[in-house]
C-alpha cells in the first residue's frame, strides 16, 4: 500500500471499522449502516422523515437516509466488518440500496466521502458512489470521491489510494483507475460540455467511435479529453464531438464526431462558496482538501 496524505486520513477510519477481533471480509452489508463516530454538527434525515436530526454514535440507520455534515464536522460510517467510509465536512450524501439490497449507492449532492473496503467485499456486495456527472463503482479498494461546483462547472474529483474503481458518465467510461491515479470530471450547467482530466497517473477513457464501436484513449498526467454535445439534424439524436489534448506537445490532438441518442440530463446544484471558474485548472491538480476533518485527528 502506498503511503500518502490520503492514507494518513484512512488510518483513522480503518482503526475504527476494524476494531472487532474477527472481521469477515465478505460480510453482507445488511439493510442498515452504523454511525461509529461523529464529530461536530452531523445530522441525518431518516427514511420517510421530513426533517434532519442529530446523528447518534453507535446507532444504526436504514438505507434511504441522508447524512449531512457541517463545517469542521465529519462522521465514520460502518457498512460491515472492515468496510466503511469517512464522510467529509460540508457534505450532503444519501445512503440507498438497489438490487434487493445487494447494491449500496452513496449519492453526493455536495462534499465528499473516503472509503476503505475489504478485498473480498464484492462476494456479497456492490457499492457505487454517484455524483451529478459521474458514477464510480468500487472494486475492492480505498479511494475518495468529492463533488462541488467550480465556477458553474459540476466537478467530480476521484483519488484512488489502493485497489481499483470504474467510472461511468453519460458519454464516456473510464477504466484502469487504480492506486495513485487522480481524475477530475467537469460538466457545464447545460450538460453540453464534459471535460475529463488525468490529474495523476494513467487511465483509459472509452468513448464511441464513428462506426458505433468503442474507442479507447489512454490519458496520462495532465492529458485532457473534452466532449461537446450539440443537437443533430436527426430528431432525438445529438452530435458528440470528442477532442483529446495531450500534455506532450509532440503528440497531435485527436478529434472525431459521432451521432447518437441523447443521454444528457442537466442537473443544477449550487452549493455555497464556489471557487471562481478561472480557478478550475488550479483546483484540478489539488488533492482532496485537507480541511476535511477526519474523526480522531488531533
Amino acid at each position: 500500500m502506498k503511503t500518502n496524505r490520503g492514507l494518513a486520513r484512512l488510518s483513522v477510519l480503518v482503526a475504527i471499522i476494524c476494531s472487532l477481533p474477527t472481521a469477515s471480509f465478505a460480510a453482507p452489508f445488511g439493510n442498515e449502516f452504523q454511525i461509529v463516530k461523529a464529530t461536530g454538527g452531523c445530522e441525518i434525515k431518516k427514511t420517510g422523515a421530513d426533517k434532519f436530526e442529530p446523528l447518534t454514535e453507535q446507532s444504526r440507520y436504514a438505507y434511504g437516509s441522508t447524512v449531512k455534515t457541517a463545517e469542521k464536522s465529519s462522521c465514520v460510517v460502518k457498512f460491515a466488518e472492515a468496510n466503511g467510509c469517512l464522510v467529509y465536512e460540508k457534505t450532503d450524501v444519501s445512503f440507498t440500496q438497489e438490487d434487493g439490497g445487494k447494491t449500496k449507492l452513496l449519492t453526493l449532492v455536495k462534499g465528499g466521502v473516503e472509503l476503505d473496503l475489504a478485498k473480498g467485499f464484492r462476494t456479497d456486495n456492490e457499492l457505487k458512489i454517484k455524483t451529478p456527472n459521474a458514477l464510480c463503482t468500487a472494486i475492492a479498494c480505498a479511494f475518495s470521491v468529492e463533488y462541488l461546483l467550480v465556477g458553474d462547472l459540476k466537478t467530480t474529483f476521484v483519488n484512488v489510494t489502493e485497489g481499483e474503481i470504474g467510472l461511468d458518465g453519460s458519454y464516456f467510461s473510464v477504466a484502469g483507475l487504480d492506486a495513485g491515479d487522480k481524475l477530475n470530471v467537469a460538466e457545464s450547467p447545460e450538460g453540453d460540455m464534459i471535460r475529463i482530466k488525468a490529474v495523476k497517473g494513467e487511465v483509459t477513457v472509452v468513448g464511441m467511435d464513428t462506426d458505433g464501436t468503442e474507442r479507447k484513449v489512454a490519458l496520462k498526467t495532465d492529458d485532457i479529453m473534452e466532449i461537446i454535445i450539440k443537437p443533430s439534424d436527426t430528431p432525438g439524436m445529438v452530435d458528440v464531438v470528442y477532442r483529446v489534448v495531450f500534455a506532450d506537445p509532440e503528440r497531435e490532438q485527436l478529434i472525431w464526431q459521432v451521432t447518437r441518442r441523447s443521454m444528457v440530463t442537466p442537473l443544477a446544484i449550487v452549493p455555497a462558496g464556489n471557487p471562481a471558474a478561472t480557478d478550475w485548472d488550479r483546483i484540478a491538480v489539488t488533492p482532496p482538501r485537507p480541511s476535511a476533518t477526519p474523526v480522531g485527528k488531533q
